[in-house]
């Protein structure tokens, strides 16, 4: 049985976990620095910060962000001891249960072949690759813009949705208007 847990303050005995789990599994450039993620975990109400348990145990995290018409996946990921296991699709149909309403992520562009299993994974949970560019904003002043793509469950992404649903992003995610 997987379960999601919030972790509503950093204070929260699982939130050490998270941080962990979220350093191992992005590289640096894919993640605010801790002191804005703990900031963003005690006071942002469109932020969520969760830990997907399985057997009573802690198995990685999903971090979202809730708008009106969507929800937009930060960071999801399994602890890397578990995966393989299955509990990243079990994560996701859980995911879908609970937000009910239609959500996106980023992906690498897929180039190389990680990137592409990444991608395949993601459709095999029933989400659909938005093939047009896509360019992360940096979390931190002097880093880059990083080039990714967009994929998307419960609603098919029109040019229109799209360029909206980018903007919310860009805007309250990275404080970012283009």
């Amino acid at each position: 049985m997987i379960s999601i847990i919030p972790i509503k303050d950093s204070e929260h005995p699982l939130y050490t976990y998270s941080e962990k789990i979220l350093v191992e599994s992005f590289p640096k450039n894919e993640y605010r620095d801790l002191p804005q993620q703990k900031e963003n975990v005690n006071s942002n109400t469109l932020f969520s910060c969760n830990i997907i348990i399985a057997n009573e145990n802690p198995i990685g995290i999903i971090n979202y962000w809730t708008f009106n018409d969507f929800c937009y996946i930060e960071h999801f990921a399994i602890d890397s001891v578990k995966r393989n296991q299955g509990y990243g699709k079990k994560a996701l149909d859980r995911f879908k249960e609970k937000i009910g309403k239609p959500f996106v992520l980023e992906v690498e562009t897929p180039n190389n072949e990680i990137a592409i299993r990444r991608v395949h994974f993601y459709e095999r949970a029933g989400l659909k690759l938005y093939n047009k560019p896509y360019l992360q904003p940096p979390f931190r002043k002097g880093d880059d813009f990083i080039p990714m793509r967009i994929m998307a469950y419960g609603k098919e992404l029109t040019d229109e949705d799209f360029s909206l649903m980018k903007q919310i992003i860009y805007k309250e995610v990275y404080d970012y208007i283009e």
